[in-house]
């Protein structure tokens, strides 16, 4: 039988260096809250949110996994261009502003 019917998503475990990465993350979109671009409050409070829920949750699917690679970049990007400090990140739409 063909299909998708009793598909369950993978489900990728947590070990201590994820919790490492995703710690960073939330103070990196802590950081980006501070700005006084509503839209991108907006969205690092999704961000931060969506973080812990994971965090909680202890795993990740495959999708999860895609969208935590690319805050991932975001992070990677900001820190090249602000220096490890993100000086200059609670700018209001900060140099690399995601578009939403």
């Amino acid at each position: 039988m063909s299909g998708t019917k009793g598909f369950s998503p993978y489900k990728h475990k947590f070990e201590e260096h994820h919790y490492k990465g995703i710690s960073k993350l939330q103070v990196y979109y802590s950081k980006r809250l501070a700005s006084s671009y509503e839209k991108l409050r907006e969205y690092c409070r999704e961000e931060l949110e969506w973080l812990k829920e994971i965090k909680q949750r202890q795993f990740y699917t495959t999708s999860e996994k895609i969208r935590l690679n690319k805050m991932r970049d975001d992070y990677i990007m900001d820190r090249k261009e602000l220096g490890p400090k993100f000086e200059g990140l609670n700018q209001p739409f900060g140099p690399t502003a995601p578009t939403i």
